[in-house]
């Protein structure tokens, strides 16, 4: 029984720290607000939730940084924040 109080207590703090990150990136980041918009997610409610969000390729990266040169739309922070880009 506590190994599955320790698990829940995990998943819970898993479950806030993505909310966390969500909150912070989606009203920021106009990459993926509009990736995650198709899917209506701002909030996981459970782990498996996070089936739901979509995959990001290099192919996606790329092609935003083509059309929004030189970094795209994937930022989040104000550039001078930034120390590298992948």
């Amino acid at each position: 029984m506590e190994f599955a109080n320790n698990r829940l207590a995990i998943e819970e703090r898993q479950r806030d720290k993505v909310n966390a990150m969500l909150q912070a990136l989606l009203p920021a980041n106009e990459f993926y607000r509009k990736k995650f918009s198709a899917n209506l997610l701002t909030e996981i409610r459970s782990l498996d939730d996070l089936k739901s969000l979509p995959f990001t390729t290099k192919s996606d990266l790329v092609e935003d940084q083509i059309r929004r040169p030189p970094f795209g739309t994937d930022l989040t922070f104000p550039q001078e924040r930034y120390i590298r880009i992948h």
